[in-house]
């Protein structure tokens, strides 16, 4: 029986001591980490198109108030009805007061008369949005608008046609359509250029070598679709070597480069067999 007394004795004491243990505070973790802004990649809508919406395809997600798209904040001046490149801005801040801001370039353009045209093709608005530059392989070059007018300064042609490019991506080029590209061009020095319009293989729908004098001259091409339609098609000025291409057309110089476009061209039924027949694939 005194045993039993000391093992509900010490039980006791136990129990106390449980009870009597203070809790430790529960110390909140600190939200530091900002919201995710989506979906706010350049765009390119067409004039007076009143279906589009600044909001469209943008949204939110912070990691503890979750989606707060409604929370989003856009600055910015805006005119669907005006021509031109607008910065728009978009800022999202969550309940701790963590923010997020990204901007992005939108173009209100001219509605094209054809599906396949070209962005910024008279270089009245920055580059960024519309067309691309790359140098490599031995290539150096720059690009940069001047009066409304691309000046391609070339200070090396590396190994290869395409060392330096300047393009137009992401064209939709469409099967059993007639095109043609219109530019007008020159160099302070006479040299050659490549100017070709390819799928994402590479694979070329035109591919022209071209060699500009000291004088504007208008260029005009013309080609039939006979491969898939495509929207990822581009658009390449190709200022590299012309080794193989042109005699004495390597000279290190400007080129100028301006109103660049597409006309869709009607072709009579003979030609699109005759071209059907030599090039179809």
């Amino acid at each position: 029986m005194k045993k039993l007394f000391i093992v509900l004795g010490i039980l006791a004491i136990g129990f106390s001591l449980i009870g009597c243990k203070k809790e430790e505070p529960i110390i909140p973790v600190e939200d530091t980490t900002a919201p995710l802004l989506f979906g706010v990649t350049d765009f390119v809508v067409d004039l007076g198109d009143t279906s589009f919406n600044l909001m469209q395809g943008i949204t939110a997600i912070d990691d503890i108030d979750g989606t707060i798209t409604t929370s989003i904040v856009v600055t910015g001046d805006f005119d669907i009805n005006v021509i031109g490149t607008y910065t728009i801005t978009y800022t999202i801040t969550d309940a701790a007061g963590n923010v997020t801001q990204l901007s992005r370039q939108i173009v209100v353009r001219e509605k094209p008369s054809t599906d396949l045209y070209v962005v910024n093709g008279d270089f009245s608005e920055p580059l960024d949005g519309s067309w691309t530059h790359w140098a490599g392989e031995g290539g150096e070059s720059t690009v940069t608008i001047v009066d409304g007018v691309l000046q391609y300064d070339i200070a090396a042609v590396g190994s290869q046609w395409w060392s330096n490019q300047f393009n137009q991506p992401n064209l939709k080029i469409t099967q059993g359509k007639n095109y043609k590209i219109i530019f007008d061009a020159k160099a302070d020095t006479p040299r050659g250029m490549v100017v070709k319009i390819e799928n994402a293989a590479y694979v070329p729908y035109l591919e022209e070598n071209v060699m500009l004098t000291s004088e504007w001259v208008t260029y005009e091409y013309e080609f039939f679709v006979t491969m898939d339609s495509i929207t990822n098609g581009k658009l390449i000025f190709a200022g590299g070597t012309m080794t193989g291409r042109l005699e004495d057309a390597n000279a290190i110089t400007t080129i100028y480069l301006d109103n660049i476009r597409f006309d869709e061209v009607e072709v009579s039924e003979d030609y699109r067999r005759y071209r059907c027949y030599h090039f179809c694939w």
